[in-house]
């Protein structure tokens, strides 16, 4: 929940919501999701929200679709990793545990793509080192 900026009286409420928190920004303000799946226009800071008590399921929430998996970290031994989200602008990202998948696939791949990367790194190694050098055959007159 959230405070409201067009309260006319007291008797209006105070807050509105809820609303799903997307990340916190470097200013310590955070930036929310309501139940249509849009960006609010602003970032609230932490006096204008309200963390309500009861545990809402995603249930009322859109799922939104990963685009892209970004990185990965290890927080107190769970996996989370850094998605890049289908249509909101690419600095938009979240760090999302593995148990909010629905959908394991992109996280399989994401690993296949890290291992290639570290295959031909290797082997960039061994060429630097003398071990197996690329000889052009271009040759120009």
């Amino acid at each position: 929940m959230a405070t409201t900026e067009r309260r006319s009286s007291k008797d209006e409420p105070r807050y509105e919501g809820p609303y799903k928190v997307m990340r916190r920004t470097k200013a310590g303000t955070y930036v929310l999701l309501d139940r249509d799946g849009h960006l609010l226009h602003r970032e609230f800071s932490p006096s204008q929200m309200k963390l309500i008590s009861r545990d809402l399921s995603d249930d009322w929430f859109l799922t939104g679709t990963v685009e892209e998996i970004l990185d990965h970290a290890d927080v107190d031994g769970s996996t989370v990793y850094l998605v890049r989200w289908e249509n909101l602008p690419k600095d938009e990202t979240s760090w999302i545990p593995y148990s909010d998948f629905q959908d394991t696939v992109m996280i399989t791949n994401y690993h296949k793509k890290l291992l290639n990367k570290k295959r031909k790194a290797a082997a960039v190694r061994t060429d630097v080192k003398g071990k197996h050098r690329a000889v052009s055959t271009n040759v120009q007159e």
